[in-house]
């Protein structure tokens, strides 16, 4: 389809999601330069190591549901240059939906209104995501991240709720907006009480009850 040969020209693969990372440039980068593979490589690492880079990077972490069109970018009208990136966490089938679903599912408007959904809940994930990252501590960051997390991949067992994702702590970091190496610390910390670990599968076994709102809240 178009869409898809569209997707395919912008290194997109039909048949595996992604992970995005939005870079933005700091002050001091030239907006028409485009960045060495060092000064990429030096941003990607600057959880670790604290002298300043010309990007920063969020994430944004898509799962079983979701819609996107990867080729939509900020474009040349943005006043501040923001680049996007994906990285395949896992395989998956991708269903296009192009001008011929459009033109099919025309007869039945519930359908349309079904994919606004879609994307409305997508831009309420990312409002939450980024309420998480204003979170004073970070184990309470975890806590909260996690448990979004099994509301959308998460599967009910004996001994907690398993969430078959696999992330690493680096990815974990700028999911909440932290360092890496305090955020395996805060992982360290929420494994010994018993509120999250790794399974042996890479996938994340998450106790206990969802955090709640102090009364009043």
């Amino acid at each position: 389809s178009q869409l898809g040969q569209r997707a395919a020209n912008r290194g997109g693969h039909p048949g595996r999601p992604a992970k995005e990372h939005v870079s933005v440039h700091e002050p001091g980068h030239q907006p028409g330069q485009r960045p060495s593979r060092e000064q990429v490589r030096g941003a990607a690492q600057q959880v670790d190591d604290p002298r300043p880079a010309a990007l920063r990077q969020s994430v944004e972490l898509l799962t079983q549901g979701e819609i996107l069109r990867p080729w939509i970018l900020l474009g040349p009208t943005s006043s501040v240059r923001a680049d996007a990136t994906w990285s395949v966490l896992e395989p998956a089938t991708i269903a296009v939906l192009d001008s011929d679903f459009a033109r099919r599912v025309s007869p039945w408007p519930a359908i349309a209104s079904a994919v606004m959904d879609r994307l409305v809940l997508r831009s309420r994930w990312l409002a939450f995501s980024l309420a998480i990252s204003h979170v004073r501590r970070v184990d309470e960051r975890l806590v909260l991240l996690f448990w979004h997390l099994a509301d959308r991949r998460g599967r009910v067992t004996a001994d907690g709720i398993v969430i078959p994702l696999k992330l690493s702590h680096s990815a974990i970091a700028k999911l909440v907006g932290a360092q890496r190496p305090t955020v395996s610390t805060a992982l360290g910390q929420l494994r010994d009480r018993g509120v999250l670990e790794r399974n042996s599968n890479d996938s994340w076994l998450l106790r206990g009850e969802p955090p709640r709102a102090p009364d009043g809240k």
